[in-house]
């Protein structure tokens, strides 16, 4: 961690706080239901992978499932969908780390999604378009 984090590579960040912003809530999973609902075995699928996490967001977060990993493809897409700090990261011997804000540095940590309905869509339409493929 502290090679990358001093690599001078310009790095983005998507912490928790961050994507505990794009849940599958229950009027998104209603949406997964309607676009697949001539599919019934694929929507059931889609639903398993998007909900496995629904146990232990609710239990150790409060909310429902959380979408972290589409964060990386959804950024390269719509950047603008994103609001963040630049700076640097330091590594502490103990393995824990401080973000030093800094508008020249080259680590920048995103901390709040503009529309998450927006970005839930794009990801149901990239569905949807591999399907019918």
């Amino acid at each position: 961690t502290h090679v990358v984090m001093n690599s001078q590579l310009p790095i983005t960040l998507f912490p928790m706080n961050c994507t505990h912003q794009l849940t599958v809530t229950s009027k998104r999973q209603d949406l997964i239901r309607e676009a697949f609902a001539t599919q019934p075995d694929l929507m059931q699928k889609i639903l398993g992978m998007m909900t496995a996490p629904a146990a232990l967001d609710y239990a150790k977060f409060g909310i429902p499932p959380v979408m972290h990993d589409v964060h990386t493809a959804l950024y390269l897409v719509h950047p603008d969908q994103y609001e963040g700090r630049n700076g640097v990261v330091q590594i502490k011997e103990n393995g824990r780390s401080d973000f030093i804000e800094d508008p020249n540095g080259h680590i920048t940590v995103m901390e709040h999604i503009k529309d998450p309905d927006f970005l839930f869509k794009t990801v149901l339409d990239s569905l949807i378009q591999r399907i019918q493929l």
